[in-house]
């Protein structure tokens, strides 16, 4: 059965993690289509129309390998971003991970951090996979930070793989194994919330 059949909350202090919502549509619409956060990511992706994105949504949620969450603000419900595991492989226990703060006053807040610490907690602790890495332009110092602080380490980089504001860029690749997000958790006094499931 595809994982996105499943319902997981995932909970922190500041964030919560929900499944993707078809009454959200339209917001993340919104989000796939704005040209900073597609350049925060790589580059340009070309946009959607309000029905090529339902047919994209609905593959994704049709997908077995790749989980797409919603992120929340704890406090007010608000829908401020997704994380997402693509390309898993549950043989070789790998995936690629993405984050997506979507609400410039959402950031610099720590959501970004505490989101992913929910995410990989649960891919290493319930899913069982061992890597997950991401990709990231060079320009992007926060996220790359972010990374970093989560347990991501530098061990490749893509040259002029990225085309962005009028020049090229290199494409930073960071990878996280299960051993050292939770050393790292262990070492930083961190206690990541496990998930919780909902149906």
């Amino acid at each position: 059965m595809p994982l996105n059949e499943y319902a997981y909350v995932l909970v922190g202090p500041q964030v919560a993690l929900g499944p993707m919502r078809s009454d959200l549509i339209s917001q993340y619409l919104v989000w796939q289509n704005d040209v900073e956060l597609q350049r925060a990511l790589s580059g340009a992706k070309g946009m959607f129309t309000l029905e090529s994105y339902t047919d994209k949504y609905h593959k994704d949620m049709a997908t077995e390998d790749a989980l797409v969450l919603t992120i929340f603000v704890r406090a007010s419900e608000t829908p401020i971003g997704t994380v997402k595991l693509s390309n898993i492989c549950y043989q070789n226990r790998t995936a690629r991970f993405t984050i997506i703060i979507a609400h410039a006053d959402a950031r610099q807040r720590g959501y970004a951090t505490e989101a992913t610490q929910l995410m990989l907690d649960y891919a290493f602790r319930d899913l069982q996979l061992y890597s997950l890495y991401v990709q990231v332009p060079q320009y992007n110092i926060a996220a790359f930070k972010t990374f970093e602080k989560v347990g991501f380490v530098q061990f490749g980089r893509e040259r002029e793989a990225v085309i962005a504001m009028g020049r090229v860029w290199d494409k930073l690749h960071m990878q996280c194994l299960a051993p050292e997000f939770f050393n790292k958790a262990e070492v930083g006094g961190r206690n990541t919330p496990a998930a919780v499931r909902v149906r």
